[in-house]
C-alpha cells in the first residue's frame, strides 16, 4: 500500500530534481545504477527513476522519451493500448512536459502501472518514471489510487533546482 499521508520531500542531488513523495520513510535508494536516480517503495512494489541530461538546442519532450527509451527498451507505455492517459504537465517550472499513465497485465492476477513524464527545456531532458503493481480482488482500484497520486502529486509538483539555488548566499557584513 503507499497511504496519501506522511509526505515529505526528496531530491535526487545528481540531477537537481525535487520530488514530493508520499509515505516518505519508506522510500530507499537503489544505488546500482549510476545513471539513473533510483527510489524504491517496498511496501507498494514501486520504483521512481529520475535522470536529467544535455540535450540538442532545441529539445522536444518526444525527443527526450526516445532517449530515455534508448537507454531502458523495458519501459512500458510504447504501445497506445497501454495507455489511460496522456497530456501536458505544468511542472517542472521552463519544461515542457509530457506525461503518460497506463496500465498492462501482468503475470496471472498482478497489474502493472506507470506513469512516465518527459521534459524538455533549452539544451535539457529530463525523464520522470513510475512503475508499480498489485495483486488481488483490489488491485485495479489500488494501482489506480497510486498512479493518481503520482500523476497529480508527484511529478506534478516536481521541481528542478537552478544553480542558483544551490548556492547558499551568505551576507557580507562590515
Amino acid at each position: 500500500m503507499l497511504p496519501d499521508a506522511a509526505w515529505g520531500q526528496a531530491t535526487a542531488l545528481r540531477f537537481s530534481v525535487l520530488l514530493p513523495l508520499p509515505d516518505y520513510v519508506h522510500w530507499t535508494p537503489d544505488e546500482r545504477n549510476r545513471h539513473w536516480w533510483t527510489i524504491q517503495h517496498p511496501r507498494s512494489s514501486s520504483t521512481i527513476r529520475v535522470r536529467t541530461w544535455r540535450a540538442g538546442r532545441l529539445a522536444r519532450p518526444e525527443e527526450c522519451e526516445a532517449q530515455a527509451r534508448l537507454w531502458l527498451p523495458e519501459l512500458p507505455g510504447a504501445a497506445p493500448e497501454t495507455r489511460l492517459d496522456e497530456r501536458r504537465l505544468s511542472s517542472p517550472d521552463g519544461y515542457t512536459t509530457r506525461l503518460l499513465v497506463g496500465v498492462q497485465p501482468g503475470d496471472g492476477e498482478r497489474i502493472e502501472g506507470f506513469v512516465l513524464a518527459f521534459g524538455a527545456t533549452v539544451q535539457r531532458c529530463l525523464a520522470l518514471l513510475f512503475s508499480t503493481d498489485a495483486t488481488g480482488p483490489g488491485a485495479t482500484a489500488e494501482v489506480g489510487h497510486r498512479l493518481r497520486m503520482v500523476a497529480d502529486g508527484v511529478f506534478g509538483r516536481a521541481e528542478i533546482r537552478s544553480v542558483d539555488d544551490r548556492v547558499q548566499q551568505r551576507s557580507l557584513s562590515p
